[in-house]
């Protein structure tokens, strides 16, 4: 119940958000602000995402799979961390394999997983001084693969078995 209040509520403060978000992109900015209105506002939905997975935490609905492209939702992921990248200074290297068919995904779930994954990485590079990300997609033919490899010091073994545990970072 805890957790149901709280998500409410953050959700009701993201509403405002949205709302200016709208009304500063009918007015005619430069093309640069207009790009940073638009990162607010796919922040504040990633946002809503994380708020409705906490609301489904521990009671799992059904995945809304769509036809999909691999590649565009890392693309569209990394879009949420251009800003972190840029302030960092960390040199995104993206090598992403244009013969993955499209495949069914909730792309939600998935670009969740992969921004968890990309702002570790990112936090990772920024406590040890690194400046490299390298974001890769491929296929063997059976599976579609991701790696994400950062400039950190990499996983401490004591950590490695809670890796997959929730909201554990």
């Amino acid at each position: 119940q805890l957790v149901t209040g709280i998500s409410h509520e953050l959700n009701n403060k993201l509403q405002p958000i949205f709302i200016y978000c709208q009304l500063l992109k009918m007015n005619a900015f430069q093309e640069k602000v207009l790009s940073q209105v638009e990162g607010i506002e796919s922040s504040a939905n990633s946002a809503k995402i994380i708020l409705e997975s906490l609301l489904k935490f521990g009671r799992p609905g059904q995945m809304i799979k769509e036809k999909s492209s691999f590649n565009d939702i890392v693309r569209d992921t990394l879009t949420l961390i251009d800003y972190k990248l840029e302030q960092q200074n960390i040199q995104l290297k993206l090598d992403l394999d244009d013969n993955i068919p499209l495949s069914y995904f909730d792309k939600n779930q998935i670009s969740q997983v992969i921004l968890n994954i990309l702002n570790n990485a990112t936090y990772a590079n920024e406590l040890n001084g690194g400046d490299k990300l390298e974001v890769k997609t491929y296929t063997d033919g059976k599976m579609i693969i991701l790696t994400i490899a950062d400039s950190g010091p990499g996983i401490m073994q004591t950590n490695i078995d809670r890796i997959f545990d929730p909201f554990f970072s």
